[in-house]
């Protein structure tokens, strides 16, 4: 792959897919690429936004608002930032320095129209999404499940808890849960499975649905047996696995957006659509609302 093919490959990185199967694009993410810093963006963002607008498109379709939620080691920040439709990256481009080489890139990114691979790539991306939040959110409920089947067998402290949860992963990834962090590179305490694909969460869904049963099931007089269990349906999971010569579950590629920011996203795009079914902005106020938003 030669330089402007690695370059263009940048912009297909950074594209989503809501769950309807619509791209999108993050402004603080595309801002880089182009060569400008979010603020400095603000003005071709604006003047795309009014292009949008005498162009008699409806902006609310290409040019949604949101607020992200950016973990770091002590706190979460709060970020205003903006999701744009390909169409509205083109609107936003057109208003850029044609002089930057990210502006020229990004003009031939955002102007090819998509082919078969385009389509069968978007797909495979939409069905990846919904799949891995639909796991996850099961994920979810059976974690509740299995927290309460522990402290039924005896697991009432924190701590305790914490041994219970790395048994399972001992026996599935042969490595603690702060083992695996450091592995994928992964901040310290963040949570695993935000990160995980479809097909992995699957697996983690299998131990923890199965570990539950088993508790229920099994005559637990000491804590140490919970924990046993628990390593031990996660070793035999990882031993069909081996069988059966499927992937080992730490070899899986971790997923570059967490699963909880893709949920706010989609939640994000959900609430727009409805809000904007029932409700006319397209007013004067509106064309306020959207120049004073990126200030």
């Amino acid at each position: 792959m030669n330089k402007i093919s690695r370059r263009l490959a940048e912009f297909d990185n950074i594209k989503r897919i809501d769950l309807d199967g619509n791209n999108y694009w993050m402004l603080s993410e595309l801002s880089p690429l182009l060569g400008y810093s979010t603020k400095d963006i603000k003005y071709a963002y604006r003047k795309a936004v009014l292009n949008c607008r005498l162009n008699e498109n409806d902006i609310n379709e290409h040019f949604y608002k949101l607020t992200r939620i950016i973990d770091t080691d002590t706190t979460s920040i709060r970020k205003k930032d903006y999701m744009l439709t390909r169409y509205a990256c083109a609107l936003l481009l057109n208003n850029c320095d044609g002089r930057k080489d990210g502006v020229t890139l990004g003009k031939v990114y955002f102007a090819n129209n998509p082919g078969k691979q385009d389509i069968d790539r978007a797909v495979a991306q939409y069905d990846e999404t919904f799949k891995r939040l639909l796991i996850r959110n099961e994920i979810r409920q059976w974690n509740r499940r299995l927290a309460a089947a522990a402290r039924k067998a005896g697991v009432t402290k924190r701590d305790q808890h914490a041994v219970f949860q790395n048994a399972g992963y001992l026996g599935l990834y042969r490595m603690t849960a702060e083992d695996l962090r450091k592995k994928r590179m992964l901040e310290n305490g963040a949570v695993i499975p935000e990160y995980m694909s479809s097909m992995e969460l699957g697996i983690n869904l299998f131990r923890i649905t199965q570990t539950v049963e088993l508790l229920k099931q099994s005559p637990i007089s000491e804590t140490a047996d919970a924990m046993d269990i628990h390593y031990k349906v996660g070793k035999e999971i990882r031993a069909c696995l081996k069988r059966i010569g499927g992937v080992m579950p730490e070899d899986y590629p971790i997923a570059a957006v967490k699963a909880s920011q893709l949920e706010r996203e989609q939640l994000a795009i959900t609430r727009h659509n409805n809000l904007f079914k029932v409700t006319d902005y397209d007013t004067e106020a509106d064309g306020n609302y959207w120049e004073d938003q990126i200030s």
